[in-house]
């Protein structure tokens, strides 16, 4: 390898590398953000490879701003993919900074032409969808669910007195947003079926991936009620009850997103 890992990161598979493997990722990854569905990736690609091989540095939740993650990348967010290569090589560059990769979904869609381009492939009459719902869920419904915690996450932190008052402020903003997700969730769910059971169409896409995130933080805090939309709740419990998506759980560290308290 080029370069050694840092101390903190943890090798996360035991095999050896492949010997086709040249490249090693390591992902940072701050405990309790959207970084979560980058580690799920990386596990089901090590369940279908088992000779793959990454690491994870692992960052507590705290105060802002991470130190740690500006010194590799300047705006210091959470998730960072960096490269090291086994044979002296030059490091890669898919993106601006050489060996290093920001934005969730350009390091999934990475990972996977990389290290996995036999997984993860709608077939030839869902492509489109899958990449609609790739950006989909990293504009609409990322950005719709971050509102919604935007206005939330204040009063979890505020002392009670404040923080009565500042609900008794945003509590009938919310409640209108979240009247306007419905059709949002409305949406989502129409486009889910016996057929097509996930959004990357009859297998499971990278559309998925990406969707995961506004999910996961939508049904923590109480923003989704899967009693309404029973195809998108069997969507989310597919996902969560697959073995890659449970050894992140395992490996990832907190994964906490009901609270913003640290």
């Amino acid at each position: 390898m080029s370069s050694q890992p840092e101390q903190n990161d943890t090798p996360v598979e035991t095999a050896s590398p492949s010997s086709t493997q040249t490249i090693i990722p390591t992902l940072h990854i701050l405990s309790s953000s959207q970084a979560f569905r980058t580690l799920w990736l990386l596990e089901e690609i090590a369940l279908a490879h088992p000779n793959f091989q990454f690491y994870i540095s692992k960052i507590a939740r705290h105060m802002p701003p991470y130190p740690e993650l500006g010194k590799i990348h300047p705006l210091g967010k959470s998730p960072i993919l960096t490269l090291t290569t086994t044979d002296s090589s030059p490091l890669p560059c898919p993106q601006i900074h050489p060996g290093v990769l920001t934005e969730s979904r350009l390091i999934l869609l990475y990972l996977t032409q990389t290290f996995a381009p036999d997984l993860f492939i709608p077939e030839a009459k869902d492509l489109e969808r899958d990449t609609f719902f790739q950006e989909f869920a990293n504009s609409t419904f990322a950005s719709r669910t971050t509102f919604s915690v935007l206005f939330q996450s204040p009063g979890d932190v505020m002392p009670w007195g404040i923080s009565h008052i500042w609900r008794a402020i945003t509590s009938p903003i919310l409640s209108h947003f979240h009247k306007d997700d419905l059709v949002m969730y409305a949406y989502l769910e129409e486009q889910l079926s016996e057929e097509k059971p996930w959004f990357g169409g009859a297998r499971i896409g990278l559309s998925d991936f990406n969707a995961s995130w506004a999910m996961d933080n939508a049904h923590a805090r109480g923003y989704f009620d899967g009693a309404k939309w029973p195809r998108l709740e069997k969507w989310r419990k597919m996902y969560t009850e697959r073995e890659g998506y449970r050894r992140a759980l395992e490996k990832g560290g907190k994964y906490d997103l009901s609270t913003s308290r640290w």
